[in-house]
């Protein structure tokens, strides 16, 4: 006999089970282009079922980088657009979310992900005075800023955390900020990638996008740590077990 899984409960398309269980714990997003091109749609593999729509982009904007499977955006216009919902994560007090960013090119603002809110809830990258910067935005305010300048052309992992209390930024599994909690407006606005809330902006970022998560919790340092240690390591099972039938 088999233990059949699926993405669903959080495992991958065959038998066997999640390395890091943890990892989908709370989870309420998550959108992995290094599965492999799902064409004008981004695949939500939590099992939540919001899709992602890809507007201005075609099936060559599915990009192998790093030796996986990854959504380019070319700093013009292109972006995803992601359902939400009131109850959804970026209307709740405690939330996190991560993923993994290629730069190109340095760009006025290029989010990695953004709650269409006006003014925006946004993780974005943006051009400051000659280098690039990532910062987390609340209702038009400033909340956390990363000190250091972003090397372009390489994978960087980001990490967001928010309680009543405070927001903090992680790069590449490390601390690097803290700030303040910031506004969160409870609606169903929609969640983009790659666009700093929504079309018509001219805040688009120029790079690639893999495995954007969020949670309905605060991460833990350590589980942070875990999905920064490589891309997709959410998706990676323990050895399998070996199953036989019952003796008669």
């Amino acid at each position: 006999m088999s233990n059949r899984a699926s993405y669903h409960e959080g495992f991958a398309p065959r038998d066997g089970r999640p390395l890091y269980p943890s990892l989908w714990e709370g989870c309420d997003g998550a959108w992995s282009p290094h599965l492999g091109s799902t064409g004008l749609s981004l695949r939500d593999w939590s099992g939540r079922g919001r899709h992602g729509t890809l507007t201005d982009m075609t099936a060559d904007d599915w990009v192998v980088s790093g030796g996986k499977y990854a959504l380019d955006f070319d700093g013009s216009n292109d972006y995803v657009s992601v359902p939400s919902a009131a109850g959804s994560v970026f209307s709740k007090e405690q939330f996190s979310f991560s993923g993994w960013v290629f730069v190109r090119a340095n760009v006025l603002y290029g989010s990695m992900i953004s709650k269409d809110q006006n003014p925006p809830y946004a993780f974005s990258f943006r051009d400051a005075s000659g280098g690039g910067l990532w910062e987390v935005v609340a209702n038009g305010t400033r909340i956390v800023i990363d000190p250091a300048v972003i090397t372009l052309s390489r994978w960087t992992h980001f990490a967001v955390t928010r309680t009543t209390s405070g927001s903090e930024l992680f790069r590449d599994g490390k601390s690097v900020a803290t700030g303040t909690a910031g506004t969160i407006t409870a609606n169903a606005d929609l969640v983009y990638f790659g666009t700093d809330y929504g079309p018509g902006t001219g805040r688009h970022l120029n790079g690639h996008l893999d495995d954007i998560r969020v949670y309905d919790r605060v991460l833990s340092v350590a589980d942070i740590r875990l999905l920064a240690s490589g891309r997709g390591v959410a998706y990676e099972l323990a050895p399998r077990k070996a199953y036989s039938l019952p003796s008669t």
